[in-house]
């Protein structure tokens, strides 16, 4: 179906002559040009101009971005693809796609239907603000949720560890009267891929008093925060309760342990 200029302007509304020019362009073969409107407010100009899905997509992005981060996808190759798709080839490409949207409108409302209506200029601007703001939180707050959270899963390894360790520890103290002469005794890991080792660094082999269980983390391949960090569980009563904290020698911040061990 062959569409004329007025049916175009009609369809387009506010700046159709620049878009009608860009159109121009994207006919001769030239479909890569950027869009400032785009670039800056992307979700605002893709709800305006009716395209509601590439909003919603722009809008959900940085909240997948943010999603990915905190299953440990590396924080650079999230930030990298994020920036190129949304910031490099929506504006680049966003006059195509708003062309592909017009034709597709004019040949609707041809064909009898009715003209859709694009968003308020002013919820467009709200829509807008909520779609800059948040990537901006997300660029400044990203990397550091991103290392919090990997620094304490790996510290969650050690604390699991020593946790396994408790039950066949205070077994032995019931059964033999006296704390094991070490880990080994008892328990089956001992390290982990990111633990160096837990060991009993008080009270082993005693008759009474308390046992501590003290984890170490590896030295390399974890976060250079919790290298060569200690956390700890403590027993005074024959294993009835155990309490976990950071090691009193070069103890793990306290940011980076489980609520339990706080």
């Amino acid at each position: 179906m062959a569409i004329d200029k007025k049916q175009l302007e009609a369809a387009i509304g506010p700046k159709a002559e620049y878009y009608l020019a860009r159109f121009e362009a994207i006919d001769a073969g030239r479909r890569a040009g950027w869009n400032w409107p785009a670039f800056f407010l992307s979700t605002a100009w893709f709800s305006y101009r009716g395209m509601g899905g590439w909003a919603a997509l722009n809008f959900v992005a940085p909240w997948v971005a943010a999603i990915l981060m905190v299953l440990s996808v590396p924080f650079l190759l999230v930030l990298s693809a994020y920036l190129v798709l949304f910031f490099v080839l929506v504006p680049l490409y966003a006059d195509a796609l708003y062309y592909r949207r017009i034709k597709k409108e004019v040949e609707r409302t041809a064909a009898g239907g009715r003209p859709s209506s694009p968003t308020r200029p002013s919820s467009a601007v709200v829509i807008g603000l909520v779609s800059v703001v948040f990537p901006l939180l997300f660029l400044v707050v990203g990397p550091a949720v991103h290392v919090d959270y990997t620094e304490r899963s790996q510290v969650s390894e050690a604390i699991s560890l020593m946790s396994g360790a408790r039950t066949p520890v205070t077994e032995h103290f019931v059964d033999k009267g006296k704390w094991p002469e070490s880990l080994k005794q008892v328990a089956g890991n001992t390290s982990g891929r990111y633990t160096e080792r837990i060991e009993i660094t008080s009270g082993a082999g005693a008759a009474s008093g308390p046992i501590v269980i003290t984890a170490t983390m590896k030295a390399s391949e974890v976060r250079s925060a919790i290298a060569g960090k200690t956390v700890q569980y403590r027993s005074e009563d024959g294993g009835k309760t155990w309490i976990c904290s950071r090691g009193p020698a070069n103890g793990v911040e306290t940011k980076y342990l489980p609520g339990t061990c706080r």
